[in-house]
């Protein structure tokens, strides 16, 4: 087995999937091209996060059908579809193309991305599944910036044929790759029922579910109102710009970071450490800091989040083994699902009912505190798990 070729081809999934977050920059747009509300264009983006969801969510069963390289063609070519319906003017083809179909490529490419990672770098899959993630926040904070540029000089649907175009052409690259790097993935045996065979219990299986949706609640609070706090706490618009680019970037670095540790023994101190480092953020956020002081404090919280996003995945392999990690995950992944329409809601909610993001980040830090609660409740687990860089990857 060749580890580059599989690594680069799990890095151009995520990279190139990530611009699924880059759906602000289509917001303005559509609501004039299609005449609709703020509210209706947005929910294109809800039902994508929800399609995500399921995606890691029963993604297992349907990568097991055919070889490396097929799964990720066919993620890269139902995005491709996706953002090719999404421009008929028609709000039920935009929930279908990109809320439905670039949803679900999004969380077979991003979910199956990390399978590869682990397999092809099983003793370095810290870092592996560390860089995979990290990268998804890159190509969504790239794609934002090159989506804009294209919606000025050609309009919006151009740009979203260009992008199914290059779906269509990666789709062909990540096959080669896959093919040449002769990856293979065992998957486990589920004749015997899911219980048998995994190694993670259903208490533990709650306490991955809480630790994870709470962490990512906080990040995700903050990151869906980055701008709007930074306007809140008096940037302007410049300040806000290179504000929402810094938190978008840190959130990567928190990912790169936390992956490169993980390799080196620090995974259960990280999981412990990072929604405290959230919570004292955010305590400060709501102490109404300047412009600058807001815009690292937001940074903070998002290094949080982005280390958050990648340990659970590699947590959850170390307890799980490579084989049953994909599966065991998509069940701790429904809390992202959760978390990702409750998060942002919650927190414009609070805002419209005080005038304000106090409340906000109030709340945010109280639900940061139930992480490290539930790492805790791990940490014997963790602990042992630390230590074992490679798990078995026979059929269980």
């Amino acid at each position: 087995m060749r580890p580059i070729p599989a690594f680069v081809a799990a890095i151009l999934l995520t990279t190139a999937l990530g611009s699924v977050h880059a759906f602000s920059v289509f917001v303005a747009p559509l609501e004039l091209s299609l005449e609709a509300g703020r509210d209706t264009i947005s929910l294109a983006y809800s039902i994508a996060l929800l399609s995500i969801t399921v995606m890691v969510l029963v993604g297992p069963r349907l990568w097991r059908l055919g070889p490396p390289a097929l799964v990720a063609a066919a993620s890269f070519m139902v995005a491709a579809s996706g953002t090719a319906l999404a421009t008929i003017p028609s709000v039920p083809t935009l929930y279908l193309g990109y809320g439905v179909l670039f949803g679900l490529a999004n969380g077979s490419g991003y979910g199956f991305a990390l399978v590869i990672a682990s397999h092809a770098l099983p003793h370095k899959r810290g870092v592996g599944m560390g860089v995979v993630t990290a990268v998804y926040a890159v190509g969504a904070m790239v794609a934002a910036w090159l989506f804009r540029e294209s919606n000025a000089a050609w309009g919006h649907d151009t740009t979203l044929l260009i992008a199914a175009v290059l779906f269509a052409v990666l789709s062909v690259v990540t096959a080669l790759l896959l093919h040449i790097s002769k990856l293979t993935i065992v998957w486990p045996d589920r004749t015997a029922g899911a219980s048998a065979g995994s190694s993670v219990t259903n208490r533990e299986l709650a306490l991955l579910w809480l630790g994870f949706g709470a962490g990512g609640m906080a990040g995700l609070m903050a990151l869906g109102h980055a701008a709007e706090v930074v306007r809140a706490h008096g940037g302007a618009e410049t300040l806000i710009t290179i504000g929402v680019m810094i938190v978008t970037g840190t959130n990567a670095a928190g990912g790169f970071a936390a992956g490169w540790l993980a390799d080196r023994g620090q995974m259960r101190r990280m999981l412990l450490g990072l929604p405290v480092l959230a919570f004292a953020a955010l305590v400060l956020l709501a102490l109404d800091p300047n412009a600058l002081w807001t815009i690292t404090l937001l940074a903070l919280v998002q290094i949080s989040y982005g280390g958050i996003i990648v340990l659970y995945p590699v947590a959850v392999t170390h307890m799980a083994g490579p084989s049953w990690g994909p599966i065991i995950y998509g069940r701790v992944f429904t809390c992202w699902g959760v978390v990702g329409f409750s998060g942002p809601w919650l927190a414009g909610w609070l805002f419209e009912r005080t005038g304000g993001y106090t409340w906000a980040f109030v709340v945010a830090a109280a639900i940061a505190c139930f992480s490290t609660l539930a790492v805790i409740g791990l940490r014997g687990r963790l602990s042992a798990s630390a230590g074992t860089p490679e798990m078995p990857t026979a059929d269980v």
